[in-house]
């Protein structure tokens, strides 16, 4: 019997021609996953040598942490074939049944590095962005507003895909609040790169979390697993994973000798990840947190930046009717670029503290000495919300000092 192709889904299509933009449509079924886990692929004439490497490392990635096995083939029923002719960094999600004609992988200019690829082979397997879960309001704001046309098809929702694995912020398929992957700038989804944000987090400490994922997080190899149903290949299957606690999951380690093992979240350790070493998913930030007493704030090892210099947030919210102000005392970060020929002159590349004051999922965007001695913000109601990000380098700025009090 010969069945029809299914639909084109592609995702990642960064092209900005509107008609080129693919939205997401249908459900992820059982004729869009590779038979057992195995995936052929082969490259086309455009791939150069370095490229391929990156793609193999990336699918390494992929079979570390699954049961999916990659192979390399010239022809096949359906097979992944990686180019680099193509504008673009995009995939078809899942198999798709081209009876012996392959489906393009798209690793356009730009796209070369690892973490990207690693983000179009999970496409490849069947997964789609953390972002369009349709539970995906419980975590983040989509600022619609910000999004230039055209992209918008980017950031719909669509079937229920997570199989009860929690949303997660540092998902490898998860966008950044600007751009498409960790700092991307030539792919942004944003009418203004470095001073408008397009995802926002509901809890803004988790904000620099976004589109940072450069490798398979613990809850991308727990999807996958479910979905190829990895823990059927191990004898053990009833009684271990009643075992495995805290969101572990089983997982064959060893195909050949069929041995199994609980995989632990991050926190978590033992044979069946029942100690819990700290509570939440996520590594506290190095610095701020949540602020609900009359108190200084200051960046690490003020006036100097302690390395590694890393994102900061504090999430300040006063009592009852109260509103907060900050004196600042001191801001001193890396200056708005002052290139003529760019066109990301005067915006704050290197680093910006977005402050909100008014709109708890918006503010405004603030670097180099834009906020001077003396100046005192307040918040319009009980909630002031300040979120420092860094690109990790040296800076030989002071950082930041405030005083916080509140007022009627």
């Amino acid at each position: 019997m010969v069945l029809p192709p299914l639909p084109n889904k592609y995702q990642d299509n960064n092209k900005l021609e509107e008609d080129e933009l693919q939205e997401r449509k249908g459900l992820l079924n059982v004729l869009q996953l590779w038979p057992s886990g195995r995936v052929a692929y082969n490259f086309h004439s455009s791939v150069n040598k370095q490229t391929r490497e990156n793609i193999r490392l990336a699918m390494d990635e992929w079979e570390k942490k699954t049961c999916l096995r990659f192979h390399e083939t010239l022809i096949d029923l359906s097979y992944l074939r990686f180019r680099t002719d193509q504008s673009g960094c995009w995939s078809l999600v899942g198999r798709q049944n081209k009876f012996f004609q392959g489906q393009d992988v798209s690793i356009g200019p730009g796209c070369e590095r690892i973490p990207v690829i690693v983000h179009e082979v999970g496409h490849a397997i069947g997964m789609y962005h953390e972002q369009s879960r349709i539970d995906r309001d419980g975590y983040i704001t989509i600022l619609w507003n910000n999004i230039p046309s055209g992209m918008t098809s980017q950031f719909s929702t669509g079937i229920e895909f997570s199989r009860g694995v929690e949303y997660d912020y540092t998902s490898v398929m998860h966008y950044g609040s600007m751009f498409f992957i960790w700092r991307d700038y030539r792919r942004a989804f944003t009418k203004q790169l470095f001073e408008r944000n397009t995802i926002v987090t509901k809890n803004p400490h988790y904000q620099r979390l976004i589109g940072t994922g450069r490798q398979i997080s613990f809850r991308d190899a727990k999807l996958a697993n479910s979905m190829y149903s990895c823990s059927s290949l191990c004898p053990n299957l009833f009684n271990a994973s009643q075992q495995c606690q805290n969101e572990g999951y089983l997982s064959p380690y060893n195909a050949e000798e069929n041995a199994c093992k609980c995989v632990c979240q991050p926190g978590t350790s033992g044979e069946f990840c029942e100690i819990v070493n700290f509570s939440s998913y996520y590594e506290p930030p190095v610095c701020g947190g949540n602020v609900t007493e009359e108190t200084d704030i200051q960046t690490p090892g003020y006036p100097k930046r302690e390395l590694p210099i890393d994102s900061c947030s504090w999430w300040i919210q006063a009592p009852g009717r109260k509103r907060v102000m900050v004196t600042f005392e001191d801001f001193s970060f890396a200056p708005r670029l002052d290139s003529r020929t760019s066109k990301y002159r005067g915006r704050c590349l290197q680093e910006r503290v977005e402050i909100r004051t008014r709109n708890m999922a918006e503010g405004n965007m603030f670097c180099g000495e834009d906020i001077k001695r003396g100046t005192n913000l307040a918040s319009k109601g009980n909630q002031f919300i300040i979120i420092i990000t860094t690109n990790g380098h040296s800076q030989s700025t002071r950082g930041l000092k405030g005083k916080v009090s509140f007022i009627d």
